[in-house]
Parts: C-alpha cells; structure tokens; sequence
C-alpha cells in the first residue's frame, strides 16, 4: 500500500473496521479479533490513535497535540506523520476527505 501525502493535511484518519485500541496494565495494543492480529503499540502510537477519530483532520491533531506538549512541538509533526502512514500501511488506519464547508 502506498503512502499517503498527509503533510499539512485535511485528511481524516480514523481506525479501520474491526480495530481496537486495548490498554491493560503491562501493554498497549491495536487489536483485530477478526483477523486475529495484534500490534504492540507505544504510548505516543496510542495518544495519536485515540485522536483517529474520522472527525479530526492530520492537521487538527497535530495542532491538538502541539497544544498538550509544546515541549515536543519541533517532533510532533514527523511522528504524527510517520504513525500513521505505518499504520495505513499495515492497514489499520483508513482517511476520509473532509468536506469542503469542514476544511479550515
């Protein structure tokens, strides 16, 4: 699967079918029971996925989380980017085109 052109973008990601984020007390996974896959996620992976909610543009989360850590602002763009093409790469993340009266 290709990667997506997300910089500075209106893009909505959201989680695709089927998938989960779990947290329990050692671990945080993206979970497919269905598919019966599993991937062990990082808490900067899991903070960017439960933004994914198919409301918010790449670009509302990066604002929103330069927001919560202006002490990462200079990183947070890079990651937000690289999270989630890996993740539409492995297939777990899908984008919606934001409406046209929705683009800021």
């Amino acid at each position: 699967m290709d990667n997506v052109t997300i910089k500075n973008s209106v893009l909505m990601p959201s989680l695709n079918e089927g998938w989960q984020l779990v947290r329990d007390a050692e671990q945080v996974s993206i979970d497919n029971q269905k598919l019966n896959e599993r991937f062990e996620i990082n808490a900067v992976t899991a903070t960017i996925i439960d933004l994914c909610d198919g409301q918010r543009s790449v670009e509302a989360i990066i604002h929103t989380l330069e927001a919560q850590f202006p002490e990462s602002k200079h990183a947070i763009e890079q990651d937000v980017e690289g999270v989630l093409n890996d993740l539409h790469e492995s297939n777990v993340l899908a984008f919606s085109p934001l409406k046209p009266a929705e683009v800021f």
